[in-house]
């Protein structure tokens, strides 16, 4: 029975008995509380207790279903918060919600662990928000640009990072405005751009930010590349640039042999080996390139003036090198190395 009904029902019940009481002719009836004479009609005495019950019983009423009002309440604002966490997830996001009841907590903590991949192509929800995510997700994985007012994601968010290659992909252009201020962009992102710059767009266009932006060794080599790739042999950059260049890199002898035999093709003996000479000076640890381009050059006394002062383990190659063109055998370093 509805609360309405009940209520209706014993006020029809209350206002019979009280009919029917007072329709009586029972006379009065009095109380005496210390100095105080209370005289009511016997009907009073009779409605009074049904009054009191009636009251009684809408407060218990109201004060369990205000209880339960809350707790619906509590699991209702429960599953909003796991609809919200599930679309964080599903974004590659994490968030901090509160959790009333245990068991939607444990859901929470689990959920805050693990990672979502839709695949099923027949995703279904009657989750308006989720049916969206979904549909960027697979336009995102299909290589498809989603404006980024749709996405609103920080530009940090892995999905928003592949959204953001795709449109480089999409848009030689963009990679430019990325290179133009590439401290805004995560660093992968930058890469890519930097990477795609250098393959569809102008050298000349990418030189133009190389100041300002943080290179690896990858990014150093393409880009050395595709500046010796330059057959005419102008805009190359010239020693002091890359010399700069390298300061900023974290690279290793291997790197710099490749960076050196690119050059080789477009620099002169003099400003090659001037170059590596320059950075076995800035740093001890580049000897072994510079030997390296040494050799390749046959530069055999500046080599043995290098290695007599090395120590014993150290530049074995270059040291075997040495000792079979003593002994008559002319193997190249390559061959070696």
């Amino acid at each position: 029975m509805g609360i309405k009904k009940y209520i209706i029902l014993s006020i029809i019940l209350l206002i019979s008995i009280a009919g029917y009481a007072f329709s009586l002719e029972s006379g009065d009836y009095r109380i005496q509380i210390l100095d105080q004479v209370i005289i009511l009609p016997t009907a009073f005495w009779i409605v009074i207790p049904a009054l009191l019950l009636f009251v009684a019983t809408i407060m218990h009423l109201f004060y369990y279903g205000f209880k339960q009002y809350l707790f619906n309440r509590g699991n209702q604002k429960d599953n909003e918060n796991l609809i919200r966490l599930i679309k964080k997830r599903l974004i590659g996001e994490n968030g901090t919600y509160s959790f009333r009841s245990p068991e939607a907590k444990e859901i929470g903590d689990i959920l805050s662990q693990v990672d979502f991949d839709i695949k099923d192509i027949n995703f279904n929800t009657t989750n308006s928000d989720i049916e969206k995510i979904y549909e960027y997700i697979t336009s995102i994985k299909s290589n498809k640009y989603v404006s980024s007012k749709k996405l609103k994601l920080a530009l940090d968010n892995p999905l928003m990072k592949q959204n953001l290659k795709n449109r480089i992909e999409i848009d030689d252009n963009f990679s430019i405005d990325i290179l133009k201020q590439p401290g805004t962009y995560a660093q992968d992102v930058v890469k890519y751009a930097f990477m795609h710059a250098l393959q569809n767009n102008s050298l000349s266009s990418v030189k133009i930010f190389i100041k300002d932006i943080n290179l690896d060794s990858d990014m150093l080599k393409t880009l050395t590349e595709q500046d010796s790739n330059n057959e005419d042999n102008k805009d190359i950059f010239d020693n002091s640039t890359i010399l700069e260049l390298i300061k900023s890199v974290d690279v290793s002898n291997d790197d710099l042999i490749v960076i050196g035999k690119k050059y080789a093709k477009v620099m002169t003996p003099e400003q090659l080996l001037k170059l590596f000479e320059d950075l076995s000076t800035m740093n001890e640890k580049f000897l072994e390139s510079y030997l390296y381009i040494l050799s390749e050059y046959q530069m055999i006394d500046e080599m043995r003036e290098i290695l007599v002062n090395s120590q014993e383990d150290e530049f074995i190659i270059f040291k075997a090198y040495l000792d079979l063109r003593d002994a008559g055998k002319h193997y190249s370093i390559s061959s070696l190395y």
